[in-house]
């Protein structure tokens, strides 16, 4: 039969792992609310640039013509011949529009990295990405590092 110091050297030993456990997951839930966090300021700081370019580009009377005609040329000639036909300021009104789509893909492509978003709804921002990723590059936008990295994947990806 034990004694009571052996009982309270068990107590103290299982206190012990006890205490070491409860850190180990408090560490885990602050890693996660950093985790979290972090996203929430992206994404707040995303669609707050987003909309404001979005505001530029659609508060003009005649920008929904200009983005139907650049986006028929586009689907008819290609990125190139639709930037080439539109004048300094259509130019300065699409890359307004398309900086605000691209912003908002490099949201979706942090929140992805960092887990939130699921692999079926990254894959319809990969065909977005085909999509308006010459265009970005064909309005010289800057595109932002990681973005940039993702857009060089997918388009690598559908050259093999």
């Amino acid at each position: 039969m034990l004694n009571w110091e052996a009982i309270g050297a068990v107590g103290e030993i299982l206190g012990a792992l006890a205490v070491v456990v409860t850190l180990a997951y408090l560490a885990a839930q602050v890693r996660e609310s950093r985790k979290s966090t972090a996203a929430d300021i992206y994404q707040t700081r995303a669609m707050s640039r987003a909309e404001a370019e979005l505001q530029i580009a659609l508060n003009c009377p005649t920008c929904h013509e200009i983005h139907f005609r650049f986006l028929t040329l586009q689907a008819a000639e290609g990125a190139d011949a639709a930037l080439a036909s539109l004048s300094e300021q259509e130019r300065f009104l699409i890359s307004r529009y398309y900086d605000a789509l691209m912003v908002r893909m490099d949201n979706v492509c942090f929140q992805y990295k960092q887990g939130f978003i699921p692999d079926s709804y990254f894959a319809t921002t990969k065909d977005g990405i085909r999509e308006f990723a010459p265009v970005w590059r064909g309005l010289g936008l800057s595109i932002p590092a990681d973005l940039d990295r993702v857009v060089r994947s997918v388009l690598a990806k559908d050259a093999a």
